[in-house]
């Protein structure tokens, strides 16, 4: 039997966290555009001495790649 995409949907919605419903151990991983309608933060257990969850604090730790440089022209 499929799973209803929509209950696992308005689940996950549910499961949301604001500033007002964070708790001291949720993940504070930024999701969205907080000026955005639908902005929360992550909420999963946060890793121990971490703000974020293992995954966003793995995330948070990579460093960035590399970009090439670009070739502008300045006057």
């Amino acid at each position: 039997m499929p799973h209803d995409v929509t209950v696992l949907k308005d689940k996950k919605a549910a499961a949301r966290k604001t500033v007002a419903t964070l708790g001291t151990n949720d993940c504070r991983w930024p999701i969205g555009d907080p000026q955005i309608p639908g902005f929360h933060f992550c909420g999963e257990h946060a890793s121990d001495g971490h703000p974020y969850c293992e995954k966003h604090t793995a995330q948070a730790s990579t460093p960035a790649r590399p970009r090439p440089i670009q070739n502008r022209n300045w006057e």
